[in-house]
């Protein structure tokens, strides 16, 4: 999170640029919607495949390491800051 003075709450969104084997591409994409992640682009000609997406970075702690468990390394995984995003603080009901 971001705080400053009088301003509102700011998130951090990442862009996740990825390569790997074709057939972890389902698997990675269904874990990328889980974390929210908006996919921005995906090629997939006959070999590795390239994904690039946004996501919060709150959500993607911990995604490293899951990557390179599924993939048993053999992935190429970069990271890093794109913008930070307003926080929308859902209240729940409200109480009458």
């Amino acid at each position: 999170m971001r705080y400053a003075h009088g301003a509102q709450m700011l998130e951090p969104w990442m862009v996740v640029l990825m390569s790997g084997p074709a057939h972890f591409l389902p698997l990675i994409q269904k874990d990328l919607a889980r974390r929210q992640a908006r996919i921005l682009r995906v090629e997939d000609h006959r070999g590795p495949f390239v994904l690039e997406a946004e996501a919060p970075l709150a959500n993607l702690l911990g995604y490293a390491d899951w990557l390179d468990e599924l993939v048993e390394g053999s992935a190429d995984l970069s990271m890093w800051l794109a913008r930070y995003v307003p926080v929308v603080v859902d209240d729940g009901p409200e109480v009458a």
